[in-house]
């Protein structure tokens, strides 16, 4: 297993959509990048890292393929981290599961949830049919797989989203990013209109543009909602790690 937590850090967090993994897809290009990202986010106080790579499947060779590749992605990242004497978060494994059509006809699905769960973190396309997506994840929900929406932050109809496809399963998930700027932080506000809860994560991808920036979300989160901000960047992301 991977370096754990330090007793005495501050923050406790966990952070269920990430791009760590070397050359996956479109996140860290190496493994020295994986390791950079890993340890910062350790730093910021983050315990738990999923590594979530894009994942499209039209195909159940796709499903196999993505299974077989992230396996050595992770078998290799995980050899070094044992060589090395920082500290990293718990790794686990997921995907980000793009869903452009019906995928619930294929098997091995439940290889894609987090961990060991039953909750597969989801893309919608920006132009999807509402009656489409509802469909799809209604059928998905037949197999046993709980939606967790991905970055509902970036979709300018996420009103809608929410009216057709919310239920007590369904889990959103908001980048960490939107706390630091003054529109995010007006679309958590609102958002927090319809839904009480939601699971903040980096989404990070690399070391510059889209790196780990959950501390500095934490500590603004904590200025505007208190105790909240506990929920949002751990407790409700810790009921799926162990679902």
């Amino acid at each position: 297993m991977m370096s754990q937590q330090k007793e005495g850090t501050k923050w406790k967090m966990l952070d269920i959509h990430t791009h760590c993994l070397p050359t996956m897809d479109d996140g860290a290009k190496n493994t020295e990048e994986s390791k950079r990202m890993l340890r910062d986010s350790f730093s910021q106080g983050v315990e738990i890292c999923v590594a979530t790579p894009h994942c499209i499947i039209h195909s159940q060779v796709d499903i196999i393929g993505f299974i077989d590749k992230r396996s050595i992605k992770y078998r290799e990242l995980d050899e070094e981290l044992r060589k090395d004497k920082f500290g990293y978060p718990k790794l686990k494994l997921g995907a980000e599961v793009y869903l452009d059509n019906d995928i619930s006809k294929y098997d091995n699905l439940k290889n894609l949830c987090i961990g060991d769960s039953s909750y597969m973190l989801l893309e919608i396309p920006h132009h999807i049919k509402m009656t489409l997506l509802s469909e799809w994840i209604y059928n998905l929900s037949l197999k046993g797989i709980k939606p967790i929406i991905a970055h509902i932050d970036r979709y300018n109809n996420w009103k809608e989203i929410i009216s057709e496809i919310d239920n007590e399963k369904t889990v959103y998930q908001v980048n960490a990013s939107r706390f630091l700027s003054f529109y995010g932080r007006i679309f958590i506000s609102n958002f927090l209109k319809y839904k009480d809860c939601f699971i903040v994560s980096s989404d990070m991808h690399n070391m510059s543009s889209r790196r780990c920036n959950m501390r500095k979300a934490y500590e603004k989160a904590f200025k505007i909602y208190g105790n909240s901000a506990d929920n949002m960047f751990g407790n409700e992301a810790k009921k799926i790690i162990k679902g």
